[in-house]
């Protein structure tokens, strides 16, 4: 065993359960889950079907960016989908920016985003990597009288419903299944 073997982390596949509009299996890299004291979470998915997904929210702590190529290797400019997604200061006032060719977006902490909207024609890849070792949010949910509230989601809050005192780790089995 190598003095610096506890920086590595192996993948491994993951079955995802949110719908046939994500190739399956999936990799992820959960910032200090993985690893401790890591500062990058990150995904890794294939998207061969339309899908919108999110809802607005913002991340006070860390930038994200959305790496999104052709999954077409070794060329991942063949690239043939259409991505829009909104974006502001403002939940109240976003901007849609589309997006029809390999990027890598980056949104600052603080800036409103999503929701994501994807119009596939060819297989994408797309990675939300996020500068902390913990991923999490702030999204804004309308009360019944009209006002708001902001409610923070994150990896160290959500527990698995199927194993008891395990994190989450976002698989889907218990948001609906497969579409």
């Amino acid at each position: 065993m190598g003095s610096f073997d506890y920086l590595k982390f192996d993948l491994f596949p993951e079955e995802a359960h949110w719908g046939d509009w994500c190739a399956k299996p999936q990799a992820y890299f959960r910032g200090e889950t993985s690893l401790p004291g890591a500062k990058f979470h990150v995904g890794f998915q294939v998207f061969v079907k339309d899908l919108k997904m999110e809802v607005p929210h913002f991340h006070h702590a860390a930038e994200e960016y959305m790496i999104i190529l052709g999954a077409n290797f070794p060329n991942v400019f063949d690239f043939d989908a259409e991505v829009r997604i909104e974006m502001g200061r403002d939940p109240d006032r976003m901007e849609t920016m589309v997006i029809t060719k390999p990027c890598v977006l980056r949104i600052p902490p603080n800036i409103w985003h999503c929701p994501v909207e994807f119009k596939i024609r060819k297989p994408l890849i797309f990675q939300a990597a996020y500068l902390d070792g913990t991923w999490s949010k702030i999204l804004r949910r309308a009360k019944p009288d009209g006002t708001y509230e902001y409610l923070y989601e994150g990896d160290n809050v959500r527990f698995c419903k199927e194993r008891p005192g395990e994190l989450c780790t976002l698989c889907g089995k218990c948001f609906g299944g497969d579409s």
